[in-house]
């Protein structure tokens, strides 16, 4: 049995960090005795100065397969995820066509078949995600589907919602909302606020958020369903968890990177790659987002991943379309949003300590046990990354994984590096490299 060893790294488990090897296998991974040094046979990463911990998992990433305009491939998904650190990515249903029947859930399954990382499908809670009447949720699960979302529009009735959040208790699926009034956000392309009366281009309010997470919770205070909501950027739906919570209201939620890390301030440029959905919100929400994930308010980190072909992407403001690619940038936004909250005077391992350990938790843990609630079976097991907090990154379009290049993040000054990845006891990325069948 092969087996890989991650030597001299600080490694995040159960009690925290702490330095030591790991050794890896097909079948589970263990520290070794003290003294002990691997077989010849062995594959050796080196960890020294680096952090290890569980591959991390994205709750929101969106495949486009099946899809019309080339801007993914399975294959191409799966490097950018590799390269981002991640194991197990959940697919959107909003492809073309969507995910909505038996058939083509099965047809677009196959197409991730032999891929290194793990591909939970989604599918659709309306079919062709019309909001009007409700997929065949029962048959979906019986073929494998757990994860349930109309994401890239909201799920506008309220009776519709109701029963779909019914069927997630009975079926113990997730049902996963894209909580944006449509009418609120109608022709809107950013964050409405001073930012956007300034440009003298039509916004979004937070309130088009808020006013939907509100409708959901108070929904799902007597169903008790498995409510999961997503890419949240709004001041009042951080109020409405804090209720929710004391109310002991069910729900799971994550926010984005590019929420964390950026402001509706660089869409000042009228540079399409910053136009997503929900928008880039003013300074203090994003100072909030920060605060909410490190307290808990919010569980997960999810990428939103959303790769577009790049005559679209070229458009004016007002006619290109919403999303930009995260996988393979999630970490270091991650991890330099959070940074830059770190107290003056604390000493910088203490604070490296904190933040990498809190991504963990949101971007490997959190999102592991809410997929395992609904899939009751393990999350890729034997799979762990290796990062390099202290490495600065700037990326270059010619680094891009993904078959589409919409991302803020060019020559983005940031910190953070996926150095290394093993997934199912084997290793696909090495010294930022992609090996074997990863490659």
């Amino acid at each position: 049995m092969s087996e890989t060893w991650i030597r001299g790294g600080t490694v995040f488990g159960v009690g925290g960090l702490k330095k030591a090897d790991l050794v890896v296998t097909e079948v589970g991974a263990h520290t070794p005795n003290e003294g002990v040094n691997p077989p010849a046979t062995a594959a050796v990463i080196d960890a020294r100065g680096l952090y290890v911990g569980p591959a991390f998992v994205d709750l929101h990433t969106h495949s486009r397969i099946p899809g019309k305009d080339g801007s993914e491939s399975p294959e191409s998904l799966s490097r950018a995820a590799i390269k981002g650190g991640y194991g197990s990515v959940v697919a959107m249903a909003n492809t073309d066509p969507p995910v909505d029947h038996v058939a083509i859930l099965e047809q677009t399954k196959k197409r991730f078949d032999g891929l290194p990382i793990q591909v939970i499908q989604g599918a659709s809670v309306t079919i062709g995600r019309q909001g009007e009447r409700l997929v065949d949720m029962v048959a979906l699960k019986e073929h494998g589907a757990v994860f349930f979302s109309d994401d890239g529009d909201v799920i506008a009735s309220a009776r519709v919602m109701r029963r779909a959040l019914e069927y997630s208790r009975d079926l113990n699926v997730l049902v996963a909302e894209h909580a944006q009034d449509s009418e609120l956000a109608l022709g809107g392309v950013m964050n409405e606020g001073e930012i956007s009366y300034l440009l003298g281009v039509q916004g979004i309010g937070e309130d088009a958020e808020s006013i939907v997470v509100a409708r959901d919770l108070e929904l799902n205070r007597k169903i008790r369903g498995n409510l999961h909501l997503m890419h949240l950027s709004a001041l009042g739906s951080l109020d409405l968890l804090k209720y929710a919570k004391a109310s002991g209201i069910p729900f799971s939620s994550e926010v984005t990177p590019h929420h964390l890390l950026i402001s509706d301030s660089e869409l000042a440029t009228f540079d399409p790659n910053y136009k997503v959905n929900p928008p880039l919100r003013s300074k203090d929400t994003r100072m909030a987002l920060r605060s909410a994930l490190r307290e808990g308010l919010i569980d997960a980190v999810a990428t939103d991943h959303a790769p577009h072909a790049k005559h679209l992407k070229e458009r004016s403001i007002k006619e290109a379309p919403f999303g930009l690619i995260g996988l393979q940038s999630a970490f270091a936004a991650t991890f330099t949003a959070m940074m830059q909250d770190v107290s003056f005077g604390e000493e910088e391992e203490d604070s490296i300590d904190t933040v990498i350990s809190l991504i963990f938790r949101t971007m490997s843990i959190r999102p592991r046990e809410i997929l395992q609630k609904v899939t009751q079976s393990e999350m890729l097991p034997n799979s762990y990354v290796v990062l390099d907090p202290t490495l600065e990154v700037s990326q270059r379009e010619s680094d891009i994984a993904s078959l589409s290049k919409n991302s803020p993040y060019i020559d983005r000054k940031m910190h953070g590096q996926v150095v290394s990845l093993v997934l199912g006891g084997k290793v696909v990325l090495e010294n930022c490299e992609l090996q074997g069948e990863g490659a």
